[in-house]
């Protein structure tokens, strides 16, 4: 991780106070995963279960779809070789205006779950434009600069994260979830576009490999599962999700620790793995890399599978 020198945005400098006390800021998680992975479905549940206490920051698609009245998603699916540089420009300005909000803490509210990051952003998706020469090698470097400062030793208070949530899928189960929820940017997404973003979350997340940088302790959810197992494993493992604030919190649902009757309908979207072994190549946090392996197990009522089917 370079360690540029110089000064921080000036945007950034209202959040200096509580960063300047770690235990002023929010616990912050960032769910990552493929496109169609469910993460949608991971914010909305515990969402759901402590509503007055866990602030959501979705991934700014809607955003993307309005810059000035111009739909830069859908320019970036149409004209990617056009586009690219700029798509990923703006990705890593909003991105970085939810890790700055993400870092502040409000009133009662002390966890924080992101929706992708900056490190997700650089990885997986600019790492795969650049691979297939939809961004040049100048255009890459340009973005990959522009990362290297953004998470660098002088703005890392800025972008911290506490805790990682990989939600493991099936390049084929995805892709046909994409295709059935037919939103219109990805129509024209192609299988191995699918394939090579899961073969980069795993090189970042699962094999840590050396040109990547690991800013957090890594939780692993086979999320081909049904819905009803997966939030059987949210609930579940919840007190490792929550981290810290676990304890403190006063969850909505009166079976949260329960497991209810199996349904069958498989979800669009997500399910356990936590491997204490530090990876010995990776630019690694110094908290080791955990990967939770759990039994197969079904729960949740009508109500809750309804409200989440539909997410991503």
């Amino acid at each position: 991780m370079s360690t540029s020198s110089g000064s921080s945005f000036s945007v950034l400098d209202s959040t200096k106070a509580s960063m300047a006390n770690p235990d002023q800021r929010p616990y912050v998680v960032c769910v990552e995963g493929n496109i169609g992975s469910g993460k949608t479905t991971f914010l909305e549940h515990f969402r759901n279960l402590y509503p007055d206490q866990i602030k959501i920051h979705a991934e700014p698609v809607n955003q993307w779809r309005n810059v000035g009245g111009h739909n830069l998603f859908q320019l970036m699916y149409d004209d990617p070789t056009r586009w690219a540089l700029a798509f990923q420009h703006y990705v890593q300005l909003t991105l970085m205006r939810i890790h700055q909000d993400a870092s502040r803490k409000e009133g009662n509210v002390p966890v924080h779950l992101m929706e992708r990051s900056l490190f997700s952003a650089r990885y997986c998706f600019v790492e795969n434009l650049h691979k297939k020469s939809l961004l040049s090698d100048v255009e890459f470097v340009v973005i990959d600069e522009w990362f290297k400062f953004l998470t660098s030793q002088i703005n890392f208070n800025y972008v911290h994260i506490d805790l990682i949530v990989y939600l493991k899928t099936d390049p084929q189960v995805v892709y046909e979830r994409i295709k059935a929820r037919c939103r219109q940017e990805e129509m024209s997404l192609k299988f191995d576009y699918v394939e090579e973003l899961h073969r980069l979350h795993e090189k970042w997340l699962i094999e840590k490999a050396n040109d990547t940088y690991l800013p957090a302790p890594v939780i692993v959810i086979d999320a081909n599962e049904s819905l009803e197992n997966v939030l059987h494993q949210y609930n579940k493992h919840a007190n490792k999700i929550l981290g810290r604030y676990s304890g403190l919190l006063s969850s909505k649902s009166p079976n949260l620790q329960q497991g209810l009757p199996s349904v069958s309908n498989p979800i669009t979207d997500d399910s356990s793995q936590i491997n204490d072994s530090r990876s010995k190549g990776s630019k690694s946090v110094k908290n080791p890399n955990m990967s939770i392996n759990s039994n197969k197990m079904s729960r949740n009522s009508e109500d809750v599978r309804s409200q989440l089917s539909s997410a991503l």
